[in-house]
Formats: structure tokens, sequence, C-alpha cells
């Protein structure tokens, strides 16, 4: 279990340091950011694992699953705006969506753990 909430506090950070973004970023702006949303696709995909290989007993799995899928994509996504220097609002839009996200599987989890189904 713990490696899950692990899992998740790396995605806080790095989705933390996404919303350093600026509407005056520069192009090397673009390339941090950049390696930010490459680091936060990668534990993404990491959770992802996590929430398959620990969480499929629970009922809440496929809730919990459906959220990490869609954080994902929505992760795809800003990559995708970043890769073609799009709007950084828009890209601030999606990254404060992601970070709603994150924190309603955090709460998932902790609902979880307080329930006694996870130690």
């Amino acid at each position: 279990m713990h490696a899950n909430l692990k899992s998740l506090a790396l995605t806080a950070l790095v989705g933390a340091g996404l919303f350093g973004i600026t509407a005056s970023a520069q192009a090397q702006s673009y390339k941090h950011i950049h390696g930010l949303v490459t680091k936060l696709e990668k534990q993404l995909n990491v959770l992802h694992k996590e929430v398959d290989a620990h969480f499929k007993p629970f009922p809440q799995y496929a809730h919990l699953h459906k959220d990490v899928v869609s954080m994902q994509k929505l992760a795809r996504h800003i990559h995708e705006l970043v890769d073609r220097k799009g709007n950084l609002h828009h890209i601030l839009a999606d990254v404060k969506a992601l970070d709603k996200s994150y924190h309603h599987v955090r709460g998932l989890v902790k609902q979880m753990t307080y329930s006694g189904q996870l130690d």
C-alpha cells in the first residue's frame, strides 16, 4: 500500500511543478514543462500498474481505475499541447483539472484506508 501512496505523492509533486506555468513563458519554459509532463506520464503509468496490482479485489477498483486512466489521457493531452507549443492558459487549465483528479483519487485511497480495507 505504501508504494501506492508514494506514487500518488510523486504525481502531486510533479503536478505542483506544472503550476509554475505563466502566460509570459518563452521557448525554454516549454522545454521545462515538457520534461515535467514526461515525468508525470511515467509516474501515472506506474500508478496505473499499482492500482491494477493492488486494488482489483476492492469494490472501488473500477472507479479508481477509471479515474487513473482519465488522468493518463489528460497528461497525454497536456504533453501534446506542450509539443505544439499550445496556449499556456489551456495547459494551465488542464493541469488544474489534473490536480483536481489527483485529489479525488487520493481521497478514494484515504477512504479505503480509513474504512479498514487497506493497511
